[in-house]
């Protein structure tokens, strides 16, 4: 069922796979869990089959979520890829969708709007908007309140041109996140490189030279391997997840690129920040603390990185493939991507190969 939908939001602005101040203590998952004390691994949302279903958390089914974000008042928005379509589902669970026919296509004629292999999202709580990475469509897409659609950027042609709104062009763009000030960045995978658009919909190079490679330095000298999931701290810098070279990288305001962890070998090595291993990093997110979790989806774990102690970690999951609820260090997925971390440090976790939407409880 295509529904319309309102966004409630505070007066702060809300990041795409960025934590901020919520609240959400609806623990009441829909598989029993068999750890004891401590955090555990829990289904929130799917059946675990694929499918488009709405409904209860019991009910409703995914068909490779990929994305999430939510908004001030515990609403999560959901890329639910393979069903060309955007979910949202409330702090209880029950899942519906608000945009996308399920079919294949570019419209934004209102019911009958279309994506094509969508793949980013953010909210924007100033102005109640969603900004959709529309992959497959080379745009960004917008929805605002009653689902209504437009593009803001890009002109369904994949190329690489800066410009203002439907004059510019991406290369299959991806993860999305927004600063406090309103500039949406763009993980603009095919071309390589992180793009930026201002509130006024001028879109510019953030970062990146176009030339895939994985060299650290100054505005477009750095160079990216299909970036594809990005988030931004309070002060603004913007963290990749930089899937081809398995790092993860950041970019200060004034673009300066480092890498912070990762040695671009592609494995399961925790250590110190550049001395640790990621496989197909495609998804991450930051807590209160400035702790990143990151959705290991190669590895099929979560990944903590410290900044404080240049620590990386497995903060989830055996690195096998499945779907087991359990403690930490027991508990299974398959290729988990994006995910958001709540300010009591609940981790909500896009677990795409497993259509389910998963909880870390703390």
């Amino acid at each position: 069922m295509k529904i319309p939908f309102t966004l409630i939001l505070p007066a702060a602005l809300l990041l795409a796979s960025c934590s901020k101040s919520i609240n959400n203590n609806n623990n009441n998952n829909n598989n029993n869990n068999t750890g004891g004390g401590g955090p555990t691994v829990t289904n929130f949302a799917g059946t675990g089959s694929a499918g488009s279903a709405d409904g209860t958390k019991e009910q409703a089914s995914f068909n490779g979520p990929t994305q999430i974000a939510i908004d001030g008042q515990g609403y999560f928005y959901i890329v639910d890829r393979q069903n060309n379509s955007i979910r949202r589902m409330s702090p209880k669970g029950v899942v519906t969708t608000i945009a996308g026919t399920g079919a294949a296509g570019f419209s934004n004629t209102t019911g009958a709007i279309t994506f094509n292999s969508p793949n980013g999202i953010a909210v924007n709580s100033g102005a109640n908007y969603l900004y959709v990475g529309d992959e497959n469509n080379h745009a960004i897409r917008l929805l605002t309140d009653q689902s209504i659609a437009s593009t803001l950027a890009g002109n369904g042609h994949a190329g690489y041109v800066n410009a203002l709104g439907t004059a510019a062009q991406f290369n299959y763009p991806t993860g999305l996140a927004l600063d406090s000030a309103g500039n949406l960045y763009v993980a603009d995978n095919g071309n390589n490189v992180i793009r930026e658009i201002s509130s006024s919909g001028n879109v510019t190079t953030l970062a990146g030279s176009g030339v895939r490679g994985s060299l650290d330095g100054t505005g477009t000298t750095a160079t990216f391997n299909q970036p594809v999931a990005l988030c931004v701290d309070v002060a603004g810098n913007v963290y990749v997840a930089d899937e081809g070279n398995n790092k993860i990288r950041k970019i200060t305001p004034q673009g300066v690129v480092s890498t912070l962890a990762g040695n671009g070998t592609a494995g399961l090595q925790d250590g110190k920040f550049t001395a640790s291993e990621f496989n197909q990093p495609a998804g991450i997110a930051i807590d209160k603390n400035g702790n990143l979790f990151v959705g290991d989806s190669g590895n099929n774990v979560i990944r903590k990185i410290t900044p404080n102690t240049g620590s990386v970690i497995t903060y989830a999951g055996t690195g096998q493939v499945g779907s087991t609820n359990s403690t930490l260090k027991a508990s299974t997925f398959s290729g988990p991507q994006g995910l958001v971390v709540t300010a009591d440090g609940q981790i909500f976790i896009a677990d795409t190969g497993n259509n389910l939407i998963r909880l870390i409880t703390p």
